[in-house]
């Protein structure tokens, strides 16, 4: 005992020895990440954990205190706020038929230009256009486009079709969401198109080349080789897209201005709404923090999708 008790002794010093003469030798690896660990912390979690511990208060713009409320915040925006519900339901529409649609075109376009053709490379570059706009001059844009005295799409349906359509684009809530998802596609299908067109070029062709020789058609071909290769590259595409949409704000609040009433109005700009315009910053915590925990359990869903398609 006495003699491991000796070894123990010597042992230890010698062990820091080393690993101070190590850490001389070459920095810590850990000192050479704390820079962005530090960014990290200061960036996503301190304002997630400030987020979370305001959403237990009540705190009011008006009050003096912050009195500490647990739950209730939660409580009221799940069981008894409409309007919450309300852009909940609006959210989901905007971001289903815009994601659709996304997708299937920007997958249209990306085999179209998978060809050789004339120019590819110039209409490729201008096709990327929309996407370098601001969300701001987009969602701008779309109101002046279809706004029904001056806009250019107004005229233009009206100069194809016979007599007056009258659509009150920014008037009724349908047309409204319409023009949202028009604004939206239009800015956007581009970095689908660029997803999917860069896969499409990375896919091996001797599959192709042995459907060919055994004489399967082209669209045998993109059944059974193009789609299930291309998997992986659409769940990216509808992760990052979808996870964009969900926080939609600029394009909803410069077109419609979430109108008429709140049939345009999405979980983004009701929790705008609540902090800057009713001052409720407790409560509009809460509903920003439920956004969060969707967005999660979204993305992980999907990563779990990505990680069991890409390993079948």
């Amino acid at each position: 005992m006495a003699t491991l008790g000796r070894q123990a002794r010597t042992a230890g010093p010698a062990s820091w020895r080393s690993w101070l003469r190590g850490l001389r030798a070459r920095p810590a690896p850990w000192l050479l990440v704390a820079p962005s660990l530090l960014l990290l912390l200061v960036m996503t979690v301190y304002p997630t954990l400030s987020t979370l511990y305001l959403s237990l208060h009540r705190w009011e713009a008006t009050m003096i205190d912050r009195p500490f409320i647990g739950f209730d915040n939660y409580a009221r925006l799940v069981s008894s706020d409409a309007r919450f519900h309300n852009a909940l339901v609006q959210t989901v529409i905007i971001v289903g038929v815009a994601l659709l649609l996304q997708v299937l075109l920007g997958f249209a376009l990306a085999l179209l230009f998978d060809g050789e053709f004339w120019a590819k490379g110039l209409l490729t570059t201008l096709y990327l256009v929309p996407m370098m706009i601001s969300p701001v001059v987009v969602g701008f844009t779309a109101r002046m486009a279809f706004t029904n005295q001056y806009g250019f799409v107004a005229q233009i349906i009206n100069t194809i079709l016979p007599g007056d359509t009258k659509i009150q684009w920014l008037a009724d809530p349908f047309w409204a969401k319409v023009v949202v998802i028009v604004a939206d596609t239009w800015q956007w299908t581009p970095f689908v198109f660029l997803v999917l067109y860069s896969a499409l070029l990375s896919l091996p062709q001797e599959p192709f080349e042995a459907a060919q020789v055994d004489g399967a058609s082209y669209w045998q071909a993109f059944w059974h080789i193009t789609l299930p290769q291309m998997r992986y590259a659409l769940l990216v595409a509808v992760l990052i897209r979808g996870l964009d949409l969900l926080k939609l704000f600029d394009v909803v609040l410069l077109s419609t201005r979430a109108g008429p009433g709140t049939s345009t109005e999405t979980v983004s700009i009701y929790i705008y709404h609540l902090a800057f315009r009713f001052w409720s910053l407790g409560y509009a915590a809460a509903a920003s923090f439920l956004l969060l925990l969707v967005v999660i359990v979204i993305t992980s869903l999907l990563i779990r999708t990505m990680g069991s398609t890409k390993h079948a």
